[in-house]
């Protein structure tokens, strides 16, 4: 069986390094960005199964517009996110995006492992 692979972004290193080394131990392949830059290459070379996402990125572009346009062109592709939103309903959010699911940070990595693992084995 081939192994899923996983794209997380998100700002911040800590969160990226924590949830990275999480699921490289759960078998799963893992690439990581801290900016939007970055995911255009990523999902057209890498082809990620999943993105774990946070909404409050710096620059122009947040979680929700990324998943937007990630929707636009790739509908197969699993959307989590990962997130803390200051003054949003992660749920709304999460609807109006056009993502899986979400998590919010404070429930942790377990619980994002068990998101994930449920939308991937769907």
């Amino acid at each position: 069986m081939q192994k899923k692979k996983l794209l997380i972004v998100d700002d911040d290193q800590n969160i990226l390094s924590a949830v990275k080394s999480h699921f490289l131990e759960q078998g799963y392949l893992v690439e990581v960005t801290n900016n939007a830059m970055g995911i255009s290459y990523l999902m057209q070379n890498y082809k990620p199964d999943l993105i774990i996402l946070d909404i409050i990125m710096p620059g122009s572009f947040s979680g929700s517009a990324i998943a937007k346009t990630i929707r636009q062109h790739q509908k197969d592709v699993k959307i989590v996110f990962f997130s803390e939103p200051v003054g949003g309903d992660l749920e709304k959010i999460s609807r109006i995006s056009g993502s899986d699911d979400f998590v919010y940070k404070k429930h942790g990595i377990s619980k994002l492992a068990e998101t994930v693992n449920s939308l991937l084995e769907s």
